[in-house]
This record gives C-alpha cells, structure tokens and sequence, in this order.
C-alpha cells in the first residue's frame, strides 16, 4: 500500500513538471486587451504606481490620464516602462454579483419580518 501511494505521488510530481506553466502576458498584451475609456491601475518598472483611465495605445507605449490631473492632459508611458497593467475597478459581472446577493439578503429579510 505504501508503495502504491509513494509511486503515485512520483507519477504526479513528474507529469507535473512536464506540464508547461502559462508564461505572463506582456505590458503590450495587457494593454490590447483593455479598451479606451477604462479605470487602469499601471505599475511602473520604479515601482510608482498610477491610476487612471486609459486614452490609446500604438506598438511601443501608450497614453493616459492620470486621476487629479488636469482634464487633458495625458501621460505617455513606454511599454518597457510598465511592470504591468490592470483593470481597476469592479468588472460588470462582479458588480451583478453583488446586486444579487443584495437582492437575496433583501428577501431573505423581509420573509423574516413577516
């Protein structure tokens, strides 16, 4: 028995290791999959941290407005720049999420009351 559960242990390690881990999406990848217009939170290769709406991207950088900045102006930052760069903000599904359990709770509530 110990045998058995020892062998499996070594078959799962090694299929484990021979199972290619998902590399991590570059700066411009991120950036593709973001639209114009949405909340960003990007953090710089110094380790700055920025929050803002994004504006446009081309091949090597892209554009934003900070949060507090001046309306129209807009911060150019290159790709190799970036360390990453995320949503920020609630995504429209978590927000669903909460407006239903919200909406169970209210039910669950009120049949209580009754």
């Amino acid at each position: 028995m110990p045998r058995t559960i020892t062998s499996w242990v070594v078959i799962a390690l090694l299929t484990a290791r021979a199972i290619p881990g998902s590399a991590a999406p570059t700066v411009a990848e991120q950036v593709a999959h973001l639209k114009p217009g949405q909340n960003i939170k990007v953090e710089l290769s110094s380790g700055e941290l920025l929050k803002g709406r994004l504006d446009s991207a081309t091949t090597d950088q892209f554009t934003m407005e900070e949060r507090g900045a001046a309306p129209g102006t807009a911060r150019v930052i290159q790709f190799d720049q970036a360390r990453s760069v995320k949503r920020d903000g609630l995504t429209r599904g978590a927000k669903w999420a909460i407006f239903g359990l919200a909406w169970v709770v209210v039910g669950i509530v009120g049949k209580l009351t009754v």
